[in-house]
């Protein structure tokens, strides 16, 4: 039986499976929020772990999990970037690192930002307003991403950052 399944509106599944695979992997992608559309499930995914378990249910490709990486880090609200080289980032806090998918590596912006803020002992006594503060550590984020392999709107991501009214609790 022909299985399809759209992620995000462009990864597009295809699978030849038997009833009894469709309906387990159907009910499953129901309980993750996926609607059937009459001609195949859709649904929107927008994390590691949640593309893991998809890898599993529906027997992703390589190239499949590395299209819906890609496309969490595009349409994500900001609050990610994906690193090829981790090493090239210096030493970062482990617990910013969300996860590592052939090779990519899904790093936190907001812990980033909140690692900023917990180590900070230069700025702080200099800023006049929290917005100011989350400006500088955002400026600190950009520096270090400057002439890095990133994939992602590193802009866009920063910018959504520093913009959102709590950027420090993601």
């Amino acid at each position: 039986m022909r299985f399809r399944v759209v992620i995000n509106g462009d990864v597009e599944i295809r699978r030849e499976w038997p009833w009894d695979r469709v309906s387990r992997v159907k009910d499953r992608l129901k309980e993750l929020g996926f609607r059937w559309n009459g001609e195949y499930w859709s649904g929107k995914v927008y994390s590691v772990s949640l593309i893991r378990e998809l890898k599993d249910l529906l027997e992703l490709t390589s190239e499949e999990v590395e299209k819906l990486m890609r496309a969490i880090l595009v349409n994500s609200s900001g609050g990610v970037i994906g690193v090829e080289d981790l090493g090239s980032l210096g030493s970062i806090p482990s617990d910013c690192v969300l996860g590592e998918e052939g090779g990519l590596f899904i790093i936190s912006l907001s812990c980033l930002v909140r690692d900023f803020i917990k180590n900070d002992r230069n700025y702080i006594g200099s800023v006049s307003s929290y917005e100011e503060y989350v400006d500088k550590a955002v400026e600190s984020i950009r520096q270090l991403l400057i002439g890095k392999a990133v994939i992602g709107d590193v802009e866009l991501a920063l910018k959504r950052l520093g913009s959102s009214p709590w950027p420090v609790i993601n």
